[in-house]
């Protein structure tokens, strides 16, 4: 990430968003200067190594490069949201949903707590936002009682759907006692809705 920049000289460094190539036009060294430098952000559709070198250059009056390596982690997005089937059992009950590291009890890497009364959960609250992880590691998907809310009040089911079609083996109406484990493959864009209602 960050801005497009280069110390070469009055050179016009042109690296549109979306582009496969960066162009420096009319770039020189100044008096003193042995070599100069672009910076360009740069994104990768799968992770791994890239090498840059002076194959894929085009150079006029200058010397090439040594190779040089960008090592680029892959990545999944997971988001987790909660909503009601039903009425809350008492008007303040209220539920927090995180995305969790190492255990279902680990370091909380985002998480999110519903307002609202009745069914309704305000728009924009309980839900983790799209947290990005590097793939590799197993998440948990938690839920934790907030305000007034006892859990054993509520039955829960969670659904995680994969909107790139990546993530196999995704819960699906399933029943949810407080955790679910997930290990993103990469590319998956997995959302997941735990949904309570009254317990009958």
């Amino acid at each position: 990430s960050g801005a497009v920049r280069t110390d070469c000289g009055d050179g016009v460094l042109t690296a549109p968003a979306g582009a496969t190539r960066v162009v420096l036009a009319g770039g020189d060294l100044r008096t003193g200067q042995a070599v100069c430098t672009l910076t360009v952000p740069v994104t990768a559709t799968t992770g791994g190594t890239y090498t840059n070198g002076p194959g894929n250059l085009s150079l006029t009056g200058l010397d090439a490069p040594a190779p040089a390596s960008l090592t680029v982690t892959p990545t999944a997005t997971v988001q987790v949201t909660k909503q009601l089937s039903g009425p809350r059992v008492n008007a303040h009950d209220q539920f927090q949903v995180a995305l969790r590291t190492g255990s279902g009890s680990g370091p909380i890497l985002a998480a999110g707590t519903t307002t609202g009364t009745g069914s309704t959960v305000t728009p924009g609250t309980g839900t983790t936002g799209v947290d990005v992880v590097p793939v590799g590691p197993t998440y948990y998907v938690t839920e934790a009682a907030a305000g007034t809310t006892n859990l054993a009040f509520y039955d829960a089911t969670i659904t995680c759907t994969d909107a790139n079609g990546r993530q196999g083996g995704l819960p699906s109406g399933t029943a949810f006692s407080g955790t679910v484990a997930i290990t993103p493959v990469e590319g998956a864009a997995i959302s997941c809705v735990i949904t309570n209602g009254s317990a009958p």
